[in-house]
């Protein structure tokens, strides 16, 4: 019986549990630049910006 999808998925976990710190890390970063940048721009525009994306 041929059991690579099972060892393709267990190899997925563990790589994805690995880097599960660094991407917290830098979600963490992220989002504390992206809270400077939107404060920098006006509410009007943001809120055009948003009306997009509906």
């Amino acid at each position: 019986m041929n059991d690579w999808n099972w060892r393709k998925l267990t190899t997925m976990v563990t790589h994805i549990i690995g880097h599960l710190p660094e991407a917290v890390k830098m979600a963490t970063e992220l989002e504390e630049l992206w809270l400077i940048v939107d404060g920098s721009v006006s509410k009007t525009l943001t809120t055009s910006w948003s009306g997009m994306w509906l």
